[in-house]
């Protein structure tokens, strides 16, 4: 039996989305991160060359965004706050235009790149929500982490992201990393909640491949917290910051009323997003597509011309997919409704087994019209979005 109808969807006229630039350059490379970036110094480019290929590539690709209303503007990394003043200027001079009148822009930053100069500058410019890499407010945790900040900068780039005027600071925190123990996550979680962030996320440290901790892992010079150890973690957190008047709406993420991240809902709603820069991913038309390295990136857009990008066409029922395992990431679910009338297909149909097992394990349960993770669930997303996919 099968329970697709239709065809892919159309993007409707003034559909929501979003626009990501990866500024894929730091200082130094973090040994736990997998992200595509570069150490500034070894790239053999400055930033302006990148700047310039950034604005070539928003000129070829804007006929692709034609319906497409942008509600926000990330600049992630990598550390886009090593861009100077007059290269922000320039990107959100040319991508401005494109945005609705109140739409997000946030920038990334790291406490050792910022003074107070450039976060009045920056906001000055538009950039009205600002995402500061923290990590850790444990001198012991910054050192495991192999961060370039002290526990005072840190503590100083909050107040002085808010002195220059945010009224959206997120953080984030790295929670998991070895030896850490529950009082020091505890300590560090409500020294955070008196700094009055609007925003935390708080993402558990996972030793991925090809990384510098996944090496030392093996070489036996750092051991991993245990799944018992990180289960707890997980629980702390919550417990802790929604006593402290934050909302969990994601599986990472932790918000006052009102101060979700608007771009990071795009991706859990499965809209559209255009990913400029190299390695960026966009998500236009049912089309997910990945932009080449640096240097293959930088050879075609200085020739004028679009690099070639690796694409992957989602059919329907894989969209589908798609959007019911990322909607299970937030804390309210999906809606039933919603999806039936996005996509034609009644989930509770589709995944009738799959619920059954799920729902027979406390995983997952149907609550107001809304498939949506249990306490337990949560606890185990990746697995249960792998067991949906």
């Amino acid at each position: 039996m099968s329970f697709l109808s239709g065809t892919m969807p159309q993007a409707p006229p003034s559909q929501k989305a979003g626009i990501y630039i990866h500024i894929p350059f730091c200082r130094h490379k973090c040994p736990y991160c997998d992200f595509y970036s570069l150490p500034l110094k070894e790239a053999s480019i400055n930033l302006d060359e990148y700047v310039q290929a950034l604005l070539k590539e928003w000129e070829l690709r804007r006929p692709e965004t034609e319906g497409l209303q942008f509600h926000s503007l990330y600049l992630g990394g990598g550390t886009p706050s090593l861009l100077s003043l007059r290269q922000i200027a320039l990107i959100i001079d040319s991508l401005g235009p494109a945005l609705t009148p109140k739409a997000e822009i946030t920038l990334e930053a790291n406490p050792e790149t910022i003074d107070d100069i450039w976060l009045k500058g920056i906001r000055s410019l538009g950039v009205n929500r600002i995402s500061l890499g923290i990590q850790s407010l444990s001198a012991r945790g910054l050192e495991i982490l192999r961060r370039h900040h002290g526990r005072r900068q840190a503590l100083m780039a909050i107040e002085a992201a808010r002195l220059a005027g945010f009224t959206n600071i997120s953080v984030d925190i790295i929670f998991g990393w070895p030896g850490q123990r529950p009082q020091d996550l505890e300590a560090e979680l409500h020294e955070l909640l008196g700094l009055n962030p609007e925003h935390i996320s708080c993402y558990e440290l996972t030793i991925e491949e090809g990384t510098l901790f996944a090496s030392w892992v093996k070489e036996g010079r750092i051991q991993p917290l245990g799944e018992e150890s990180l289960t707890f973690f997980h629980l702390l957190v919550e417990e802790i910051l929604t006593s402290g008047g934050f909302k969990r709406y994601e599986i990472s993420n932790y918000a006052l009323k009102g101060r979700e991240c608007r771009h990071n809902l795009i991706y859990w709603e499965n809209r559209p997003y255009l990913g400029l820069g190299a390695w960026a991913v966009s998500y236009l038309k049912g089309t997910r597509s990945q932009n080449p390295k640096l240097p293959l990136y930088l050879h075609y857009l200085a020739s004028g011309h679009s690099p070639p990008r690796i694409e992957e066409r989602l059919d329907l029922e894989a969209t589908f997919r798609e959007t019911t395992v990322l909607g299970l990431r937030l804390i309210k679910g999906i809606s039933i409704s919603e999806l039936k009338g996005r996509f034609g297909i009644d989930p509770i149909h589709y995944y009738k087994t799959e619920l059954e097992h799920l729902m027979a394990a406390g995983l997952i349960e149907i609550k107001r019209g809304r498939l949506r993770l249990t306490k337990q669930g949560r606890l185990l997303a990746d697995e249960v979005g792998a067991y949906l996919v």
